[in-house]
């Protein structure tokens, strides 16, 4: 019995050790927090006071993680960010547990919440918005009740990572800076001397708040990242991702970019073996086809459109990453990402063309230099017979192109058995997401009695589409009224038509065909009559709306855009008044701006008893400098004022 309980003593010793080297000291940290006061940080709502992270990662890539992290609250904001405390995980590869959270009074009282009491593990939420489910995708939140401003919010949490996304390899991310002051923290990463990391990267763009060292102790490999006082990022609307601006810690076991890549493709392949139906129907959808380009459209569209977007999780190699047997989702007519790539690249194959599934990251472009495995979607790809590489994403089942536009400027690499290296998407031209209005206006007893075609394309035509598939004819019709009110408070929908009729299972691009009437267009009543002509191309298209908010005077980061867009418009004016001829005073000037990413071309004319009115605009970039920020509000200003010039007439 002696002998039992001096066992269970030396675990405890031992145990209360282990977690002793990954606990911070709370003495010291509440003695260093005494500094930190809403006076020395302005512009911060919590501070991170301290925080100390141990990873380790054993040969076959699994790892276990310790974070000690206190917060100092600072304001009213500051404390309803922290009253929820939210972590998210796979089970299919780990596990938290939360072993302690607790409140640090002023007065040095101590707190403990009841984590089991105020927790809730739930399934992820968010995947019914993309019609996935998968039970081991989780999400853990815990109430954090009685916080306080001038608290101190402390939580010790242990990640156990049970699987390797690639056995044998470890890569991992670390923020050293963040929209929170970091007053210190301290990373540590233990590896096996027979497993060290190839990669150990700091990026940098604050220079001189860190220090970064590898060491060798009791027969592992220490490798240090330590941060003091990094500067809060102060975020702006529509910047880049934290993980492009802010000094990050990027860790990589992984020779290159090339071993992912062949790594997916091992992976993927033993999918790939197709039946005698997939051959078939293969063959039937590209007997009539012509071009290279219309048997791959041919493939794509059928996956795309018949393939529901669905998620089943049975994988049990690598869950997330694995795609079903093609035979499967062919059969079944669901899959999610990967599944509907695979059965494209296979079903391709199967008719000659080069393909292969493409990993992409649709979120933050990753670091080119520290090859990781942090992909979040899968599409398919094709090598051409001139050599060049095209992306299909058939994920949307209303798409009327290969690759939408916000998947541009993104990291992906290609599955290949001899490896590719990573690359970025490129971005399209701003006439593939494009909105055409052409309009012709009847200007008789002083109304405008108007009928407009609109042409939506790329961008467009999935966004439209899709949401005119959700919505019945009276919902339409709403819709299309409060357009309208927009150019002209007066206005009433006479008519419309929309194709083609079958949204769903049609190639051809939407058109909306609108007749309308504008009431009260004209200003004035005596001799000399003054009036705007209606611009659908202001209202309708994902142009409008793609460069999001651009009211900061300056900025530190670039203003980035989801996608390239352009809008072109023609007017005419048919002046209708008996035998009276039109007799313009004045028509605002040719506006001509083509610089630094954005063009905006507009030009008024007079034919006989005609006006004509032709405008060309488009967002070409994806990224803004702060420079070219400073040059675009200038032209947004001078776009402004031409909007608010009038036509005059005299009758």
């Amino acid at each position: 019995m002696k002998k039992r309980f001096m066992y269970l003593l030396f675990l405890i010793f031992i145990t209360s050790n282990l977690f002793a080297n990954n606990r911070l000291d709370i003495k010291d940290v509440i003695a260093n927090s005494k500094s930190i006061t809403k006076a020395g940080y302005i512009n911060a709502h919590d501070v991170l006071i301290d925080n100390l992270i141990n990873v380790e990662y054993d040969t076959t890539g699994k790892y276990i993680s310790y974070d000690d992290t206190y917060i100092k609250i600072l304001d009213e904001t500051g404390k309803n960010d922290n009253r929820i405390l939210n972590f998210r995980y796979s089970k299919s590869y780990g596990m938290y547990d939360i072993k302690l959270i607790e409140i640090i009074k002023p007065d040095g009282h101590i707190k403990t919440v009841d984590v089991k009491a105020n927790m809730d593990d739930q399934v992820e939420p968010s995947q019914a918005s993309i019609n996935i489910y998968d039970p081991n995708w989780r999400k853990i939140t815990v109430q954090i009740p009685d916080l306080e401003i001038g608290d101190i919010l402390h939580y010790y949490v242990i990640y156990n990572n049970k699987k390797a996304r690639i056995e044998g390899e470890f890569s991992d991310f670390q923020f050293g800076q963040y929209t929170a002051p970091i007053a210190h923290m301290k990373c540590i990463l233990k590896a096996p001397k027979s497993n060290p990391l190839k990669m150990f990267e700091i990026i940098d763009p604050v220079k001189g708040h860190y220090i970064k060292n590898v060491e060798e102790k009791n027969g592992k490999i220490i490798y240090t990242f330590e941060v003091d006082n990094a500067p809060q990022i102060i975020s702006e609307p529509s910047m880049p991702a934290l993980r492009r601006v802010a000094m990050r810690m990027l860790v990589s076991t992984l020779d290159d970019w090339r071993y992912v890549s062949r790594w997916y493709y091992n992976l993927t392949e033993n999918h790939m073996d197709i039946n005698w139906e997939i051959i078939a129907k293969s063959n039937e959808l590209v007997k009539d086809k012509k071009t290279e380009m219309d048997t791959i459209e041919a493939i794509f569209y059928f996956v795309s459109r018949n393939i529901r977007y669905m998620g089943v999780t049975t994988e049990t190699d690598r869950p997330g990453l694995e795609p079903h047997d093609v035979s499967y989702t062919f059969s079944t007519r669901t899959g999610v990402c990967r599944d509907k790539a695979a059965l494209i690249v296979a079903m391709l194959r199967s008719v000659g063309v080069d393909a292969n599934i493409v990993l992409i990251m649709v979120g933050p472009k990753l670091d080119k230099d520290v090859p990781m495995t942090f992909f979040n979607h899968a599409i398919a790809g094709a090598k051409l017979e001139n050599g060049k590489d095209i992306l299909m994403d058939p994920t949307d089942e209303t798409s009327s192109v290969l690759f939408p536009a916000y998947e541009a400027n993104m990291s992906y690499l290609i599955a290949s058995s001899e490896g590719d290296t990573l690359k970025t998407s490129p971005p399209v031209s701003p006439d593939i997401n494009k909105v055409e209005v052409k309009t012709n206006i009847d200007y008789k007893d002083g109304k405008f009695y108007c009928i407009s075609d609109i042409d939506f394309y790329g961008l467009n035509n999935n966004a439209y589409r899709g949401y005119f598939l959700r919505l019945n004819k009276n919902r339409i019709e709403e819709f299309l009224k409060r357009i309208l009110k927009e150019i002209a408070g007066d206005i009433s929908l006479k008519s419309y038509e929309i194709s083609p009729e079958d949204l769903l299972s049609s190639k051809e691009n939407l058109r909306i065909k609108i007749e309308y009437m504008i009431n009260d267009p004209i200003i004035g009543e005596d001799e000399y009559k003054m009036f705007n002509l209606p611009e659908l191309s202001k209202t309708f298209g994902v142009y409008n709306w793609a460069l999001g908010n651009v009211n900061l005077s300056k900025r530190k980061y670039p203003l980035k855009t989801l996608y390239t867009a352009s809008v072109n418009e023609n007017i005419n004016l048919n002046y209708i008044n008996g035998v009276k001829k039109l007799n313009v005073e004045l028509m605002p000037d040719i506006l001509n701006i083509d610089k630094d990413g954005y063009i905006f071309m507009a030009d008024y004319k007079t034919i006989g008893n005609r006006i004509t009115f032709s405008k060309y605009a488009a967002l070409n970039k994806l990224e803004y400098s702060p420079c070219e920020y400073d040059n675009l509000k200038k032209y947004l200003r001078l776009v402004e004022n031409y909007n608010k010039k009038y036509i005059i007439i005299k009758e």
